[in-house]
């Protein structure tokens, strides 16, 4: 499992890499300009420098304000300020005005309120004297030039921009190199918080105790005798008719403890009263106390262990046995913290163990994030007799 979270670091440090590396990607730094006239075929002047005809899109203009003229014969000039945002097209038009024969046709506008005229006499008419006949009249001729071809040029396509030169190599390298150490930093976290792969069981139940003919009636040894070599050899159920029918010959503390075993392993419900009543029997019986814990673990009830396991620790410090089930069931719980210094107290006292040294190495990738950046050793836990 090792090789896997490591091929998952590092595909998470991969990816990192790339999505640095397009959130460094360069934006582009120049924008796009249209421009139309009435009538088309205008020469464009951008700040002074001749760009080509209307209806004219040119790309790569530089952010900011720009001065934008257009001239054609018979036209006034048409003079509009613009200004070019990145990465978009602005687009202007323009109606031009014609010029007079004379020169420019300058409008008049009259006021809206004229000022009244005060009447005037009419004056006399003078008398004129008649023109004769072969003097010629005066010819008033206008001609008008031929109107100038108009060539409408088809619109271009709007094309995409181009991008502008990217970042310096410096930058990027920059960018890619902190995606690459937060994917890392999460994977390792990620890692960190993942479940334990491969635990080890923990301690196998406690064994049956061996009986004494001396002070107990002999029937009753021989029928709990037969039934453990029963349990034994994997007759459970019968063995636990044995037991119980010895039990009720003799009952007793050692009786009750090996009917509770039996019934442990047949799976019955009995198998929790039986520990009990045996422990309420005798308090300090650690057999019986362990196996209680096992029992409620297994059954799905990791709080009431943990409680039966502090209660077992607190009577009975140097359990190895039982340091070990309980950090398991921390380590269950997700409380790496605690399983940590568990397993390493059961460490300590059951030696060079293979299962507690491997589950004290998956347990310490319980334990948090920032107590493994800090380098923070876990509590110890605070074991109480309740």
């Amino acid at each position: 499992m090792a090789p896997c979270r490591l091929r998952a670091g590092w595909l998470g440090g991969l990816g990192g890499l790339a999505i640095a590396l397009l959130l460094a990607a360069p934006a582009l730094a120049n924008g796009q300009l249209l421009v139309e006239s009435e009538p088309s075929g205008a020469q464009v002047y951008l700040d002074g420098r001749a760009i080509g005809q209307t209806p004219l899109l040119t790309d790569d203009v530089p952010d900011g304000p720009h001065v934008v003229v257009l001239r054609r014969p018979g036209y006034r000039d048409g003079r509009l300020g613009v200004r070019i945002l990145r990465d978009l097209t602005t687009r202007k038009s323009l109606r031009l005005r014609a010029k007079g024969p004379g020169g420019e046709l300058r409008v008049t506008r009259w006021p809206a309120h004229p000022k009244p005229r005060v009447p005037r006499p009419h004056p006399k008419p003078r008398p004129v004297a008649p023109l004769p006949f072969d003097t010629p009249r005066p010819q008033i001729e206008i001609t008008a030039a031929p109107p100038e071809p108009v060539s409408i040029p088809s619109l271009a396509p709007v094309r995409p921009l181009v991008p502008a030169p990217g970042l310096p190599w410096q930058h990027m390298a920059f960018y890619g190199l902190m995606g690459m150490f937060l994917a890392l930093l999460a994977g390792l976290i990620w890692q960190r918080r993942e479940e334990p792969a491969d635990w080890q069981a923990d301690k196998p139940l406690a064994r049956f105790h061996p009986l004494t003919p001396g002070r107990l009636p002999l029937p009753a040894v021989e029928c709990c005798q037969r039934g453990m070599r029963l349990v034994q050899a994997g007759q459970v159920r019968l063995g636990a008719e044995a037991l119980l029918a010895a039990y009720r010959q003799a009952p007793g503390v050692q009786m009750i403890y090996n009917l509770a075993i039996a019934w442990h392993l047949t799976g019955s419900p009995l198998a929790e009263t039986a520990y009990r009543t045996a422990i309420q029997l005798d308090p300090a019986h650690r057999d019986a106390c362990f196996n209680l814990a096992k029992l409620l673990d297994d059954a799905g009830r990791p709080l009431e262990a943990i409680a039966a396991y502090r209660q077992l620790i607190a009577a009975v410090p140097g359990d190895g046995a039982a340091w070990f089930n309980l950090g398991n069931a921390y380590a269950r719980l997700g409380m790496g913290a605690e399983a940590v210094s568990a397993l390493q107290r059961a460490r300590k006292l059951l030696g060079d163990d293979a299962a507690c040294r491997h589950n004290l190495r998956l347990a310490k990738r319980l334990r948090p994030w920032w107590r493994l950046l800090a380098g923070r050793r876990a509590k110890p836990l605070l074991l109480s007799s309740g």
